[in-house]
């Protein structure tokens, strides 16, 4: 491996396209307002109900990573989510930048100030 890493190819590409998800995010519709899962993802139990999944495609061998998407409503529970991944053995954990675009677009102060993107890279 070189130093620095010199890739012929990205690690992990994610193009998200939908047109009907089933959840309603504040980041999309600017309509929940709190950290609570359930509020923020709009739909009841999501939160509790995606360990059942996880576990569900590990048993059937799926490579399977829990990915987040970090902004000022879970920037403190990263470490949580972090624990939450290795205790239900995924392969790998992925954090996300923030992006505020698509129906977002007006969400920028959902992003992380410089100081908390450094404490997290930590």
């Amino acid at each position: 491996m070189t130093k620095p890493q010199l890739l012929e190819a990205p690690f992990l590409a994610v193009w998200n396209l939908t047109d009907v998800c089933n959840l309603q995010c504040r980041h999309c519709y600017q309509i929940a307002g709190s950290k609570k899962p359930d509020e923020l993802r709009g739909v009841r139990s999501a939160f509790e109900r995606t360990p059942q999944g996880i576990q569900k495609c590990i048993a059937e061998g799926i490579f399977t990573y829990i990915a987040t998407t970090v902004t000022k409503f879970n920037f403190h529970e990263i470490s949580k989510i972090i624990e939450l991944a290795k205790r239900l053995k995924v392969r790998r954990f992925i954090a996300f930048n923030f992006i505020s675009t698509g129906r977002g677009v007006d969400t920028a102060e959902l992003d992380l100030t410089p100081e908390q993107r450094e404490q997290l890279l930590k």
